[in-house]
């Protein structure tokens, strides 16, 4: 076990491993001052020129260390993608984080442009994407509402958390989240929204009381066309 702070921690490891890196942006919870024992040290490095970007996973002590490798094509590439999918995982993770040993020219440069993709939000959904979401959803909140076994109540509703969250943000043209990071955006950006979200899927799987998830559904869905399943086409291109 180390006795470094976990700050001292992320610059020993760039400068024991990444020394040759152009930049090297140290991102997640514990650069934020929010983790705790077991969180990992998430780096993003960047060098001149990779052959193909990658990801690498090992211990450091016993902290785990999740490191992602890039050269400044790829990382616009990896970008990209994120805009596309509407979950901006790496271009947060250079937006905010902190740069080590020390900030550059260059790590400022690409901190500027990750800010600025930031704030411009993600892609906006195309109507056949509106449409499969308000189908997928309307087709687990029938689900849930004829389901009497716990376990399947619990199935469908996990599935739906994730699910109405992204509705209810790509609707609103904000960037989407996946597994803890939901609760967290949620509270940082929209805590009256939270409360409710929260609150009814607290709600249901303390005692598989579904009556707020389905009108927290509803409630989503409405807001965009409303529920949709008779009539609905789904077409699948022939490639």
């Amino acid at each position: 076990m180390t006795s470094l702070s976990p700050h001292d921690q992320a610059l020993e490891i760039v400068r024991s491993r990444f020394g040759e890196a152009a930049a090297v942006f140290w991102a997640g919870s514990l650069s934020r001052g929010e983790g705790g024992p077991g969180s990992d040290i998430d780096l993003v490095v960047v060098y001149d020129k990779v052959e193909s970007p990658y990801r690498r996973s090992f211990l450091s002590g016993d902290r785990p260390v999740e490191v992602f490798c890039h050269d400044t094509d790829s990382l616009m590439r990896f970008f990209e993608k994120d805009i596309e999918c509407g979950r901006p995982a790496l271009i947060e993770m250079v937006a905010g984080g902190v740069a080590l040993p020390d900030a550059s020219m260059f790590s400022e440069d690409i901190r500027a442009t990750a800010q600025n993709r930031l704030a411009r939000g993600p892609r906006a959904w195309s109507a056949v994407e509106l449409d499969a979401s308000r189908y997928r959803i309307t087709d687990a909140l029938n689900k849930l509402q004829l389901a009497l076994d716990r376990d399947e109540i619990v199935a469908i509703s996990t599935q739906l958390y994730g699910q109405l969250f992204e509705h209810h943000r790509r609707c609103k043209a904000r960037w989407s989240a996946t597994s803890k990071q939901i609760p967290r955006v949620l509270k940082n950006e929209e805590p009256d929204f939270a409360a409710a979200f929260l609150g009814a899927f607290d709600a249901l799987f303390k005692s598989s009381d579904k009556t707020r998830v389905v009108e927290l559904g509803r409630q989503i869905l409405e807001a965009s066309g409303g529920e949709l399943f008779d009539g609905y086409i789904e077409e699948t291109p022939h490639h």
